[in-house]
């Protein structure tokens, strides 16, 4: 008898991932081709929302110039207040709390459209010569501190408040009236260490009202 050759039949499953493979590099193919096109596109549209903030920023930055940040102006007054004992005292202490108090009572005002004025200008020069990003030389510190210059920062200060309150919706007539009686109370002519409640009343009746003024 002849004999019969079967042939096996080859396995099919090769073809089958050749098929999804060949598949996936189509897919992939076209479908990141596409999005090459549209990615430009998005990338253009970002970098001209990009440029279109940058200039709303400036244009922002540009018409706010008149706001002042008042934040850390509160922040350092408001630790001077919790340790109010050291007023008088402690001279860098003390001449710490008038700058940050002059700095406070600037802001507010200038936030408020307080025009210019001799008390203004006077409180802008004490701040800008006794700034110094924060810290003190000890020769500002020395000059600062006297009795007759703390005198006479202080009226400035009691003087733009008083603009404040004379500006703001709410009248505070009789907190008025008791910060200028306790700034007529800090004597020129005499050491500060020897007016420490007379400081401290000041201290506290300005923070007071300038916390009133500005909300």
């Amino acid at each position: 008898m002849a004999e019969i050759k079967i042939e096996k039949k080859k396995p099919i499953w090769p073809w089958i991932i050749l098929a999804i493979v060949l598949v996936a590099i189509i897919y992939f193919i076209y479908a990141y081709g596409d999005n090459d096109d549209y990615s430009d596109d998005a990338n253009t549209d970002d970098v001209e929302n990009i440029d279109s903030i940058s200039d709303s920023d400036s244009t922002s930055w540009d018409t706010n110039t008149t706001a002042y940040d008042d934040s850390y102006a509160t922040r350092d007054l408001t630790e001077v207040m919790r340790d109010s004992s050291r007023i008088g005292t402690d001279s860098t202490f003390t001449n710490r709390a008038l700058y940050n108090l002059a700095e406070r009572t600037l802001n507010i005002a200038k936030n408020h459209n307080i025009g210019s004025s001799s008390a203004v200008n006077d409180l802008e020069q004490y701040t800008m010569k006794n700034g110094n990003s924060g810290t003190q030389t000890a020769q500002h510190s020395k000059a600062s501190n006297s009795s007759q210059k703390f005198k006479t920062v202080s009226n400035n200060i009691v003087k733009v408040i008083e603009s404040l309150e004379a500006n703001h919706v709410t009248r505070m007539q009789q907190k008025m009236e008791a910060l200028k009686s306790s700034a007529s109370h800090i004597n020129g002519g005499t050491d500060l260490s020897k007016q420490q409640n007379a400081l401290q009343t000041f201290f506290r009746k300005a923070h007071e009202l300038l916390n009133n003024l500005n909300s």
